[in-house]
């Protein structure tokens, strides 16, 4: 049985339907694994994802900003994420 408040499962029901393109949904489901527990890492990764499909610089970058509280400073995934959101700062906003 499906267990609704299980970070992991919540976001793996996100992560299948951002596959399938329904973004708003998997959005939602995305940031509820998020809420429902913070050190999970894929979540970050697929909401960055529907982001940058959009182009929603800001979302992104504070997905990005989120990510990178949750990992270790020291890690190759935080340099990453950090060089990912200079990136992003540098490029105009869509209008």
């Amino acid at each position: 049985r499906f267990a609704p408040n299980d970070p992991k499962l919540v976001g793996l029901e996100g992560k299948v339907y951002a596959r399938l393109g329904k973004y708003a949904v998997a959005e939602s489901l995305l940031t509820r694994a998020i809420t429902l527990n913070p050190s999970i890492e894929f979540p970050y990764d697929d909401l960055l994802i529907i982001y940058q499909s959009r182009k929603d610089k800001d979302k992104a970058i504070d997905i990005l900003t989120k990510h990178l509280r949750i990992l270790d400073p020291l890690s190759r995934k935080a340099k990453l994420v950090k060089a990912d959101i200079e990136t992003l700062r540098k490029f105009p906003r869509q209008p």
